[in-house]
């Protein structure tokens, strides 16, 4: 991502958004609305000119809104700020993904059975299918069936049953002969199209694409290097498909399928006098499970509510403090001090404003 499309300087201090925004909200509102609602979302602050008038002509050129939020996480400041927002990415267990609004399931059921970003279109029309009552099960049911599941899903059991055979790719340097693993396959998509393509990549795109093939995500900055350096040295392609096929997270993974496929194959059960009593126990249990997830994430967007506000305090008692002391700096020395009843009634009231809320900080940090 092009350096310029974020600032890497200090952000201002700004007002704290009073909601987490969910990816159904920031679905509204036209473009300009929307780049503004990104910024505070996965970077905290509010949109500059300059973001704002690079993504809404990218908006207007064809990308889409999912994209615009995967590349404002992905950038430098937004992986400092740290946001997380449903549906962005696949889901760990059936739970998980059923316990999502309706954009972001229909987000992350994209992610995590197709293994790419959803289209606008489709996630237009789910989501307002989904408003007019459509079962989630029936949308499940439709990606595990299509063509494209299909064809990645042969993909990787094809890849885990026979393993790979091409070796080591010559690898990337630096000119003081360290392992480069940012420039390979930057114009490269992470998910190949099959086997044949995975194996003709270079190691570091060879394991990017192990990565979302197998576990439905990018390959974290340790993983891609700990076996992008192992594959030049003590590892091979086949040993590296091993190591993460028999991971706990690829276990993991084939046990949401298994899910998925019981749960549709449940909804046709419900409806049989004689299997139905079972799969509805099962079906209740499962809603049990997902109205604890939801309690669980509300709880811990309170949590990180106040984290927020504790940190934008702190920020705004320093920024107080720095500009007191420049202040003071800057003043001539024969200058004489400005005294509290020369100020206007106005500014003595927002003076006593500011020093009882500062006061009452200090009070219960103590």
């Amino acid at each position: 991502m092009p350096t310029s499309l974020i600032s890497e300087s200090t952000p201002q201090l700004v007002q704290t958004p009073s909601v987490f925004f969910t990816l159904g909200e920031l679905m509204r509102g036209d473009d300009r609305q929307f780049v503004s609602n990104a910024y505070w979302a996965m970077l905290g602050r509010a949109v500059d000119e300059t973001g704002l008038s690079i993504y809404t002509a990218m908006l207007a050129g064809g990308k889409s809104r999912i994209e615009v939020l995967l590349e404002l996480r992905s950038s430098s400041e937004g992986h400092a700020h740290g946001a997380n927002l449903d549906g962005l990415d696949g889901a760990k267990t059936l739970v998980e993904l059923l316990s999502y609004q309706d954009h972001a399931f229909v987000s992350c059921a994209y992610k995590t059975l197709l293994l790419r970003p959803i289209d606008a279109g489709a996630l237009t029309s789910y989501s307002a299918e989904l408003g007019r009552g459509m079962d989630r099960l029936h949308v499940l049911n439709e990606l595990v069936t299509s063509d494209e599941f299909k064809s990645k899903n042969a993909m990787a059991l094809e890849i885990e049953r026979d393993g790979v055979v091409s070796e080591a790719h010559p690898a990337k340097t630096d000119k003081n002969g360290v392992l480069s693993l940012g420039d390979e396959g930057q114009n490269m998509p992470h998910l190949p199209a099959s086997k044949n393509e995975l194996l003709a990549r270079g190691d570091a795109d060879f394991v990017r694409g192990l990565y979302q093939i197998l576990l439905a995500r990018d390959a974290d900055a340790e993983g891609l290097e700990n076996y992008a350096v192992r594959l030049k040295s003590d590892l091979t392609r086949a040993e590296v498909v091993r190591a993460i096929s028999h991971s706990g997270e690829r276990e993991a993974r084939r046990l949401m399928l298994r899910q998925i496929e019981s749960s549709i194959n449940d909804g046709e059960r419900r409806k049989s006098p004689v299997l139905g009593f079972a799969a509805k126990m099962r079906h209740q249990a499962l809603e049990q499970l997902i109205v604890e997830q939801k309690y669980r994430r509300l709880e811990n967007q309170l949590i990180a509510m106040s984290c927020s506000q504790k940190a934008q305090l702190t920020r705004l008692e320093s920024l107080l403090s720095r500009s007191a002391e420049t202040s003071r700096a800057t003043q001539p020395k024969t200058a004489p001090l400005l005294k509290l009843n020369q100020l206007s009634p106005l500014a003595q009231d927002i003076y006593f404003r500011l020093k009882s809320g500062l006061d009452k900080r200090k009070e219960q940090s103590a």
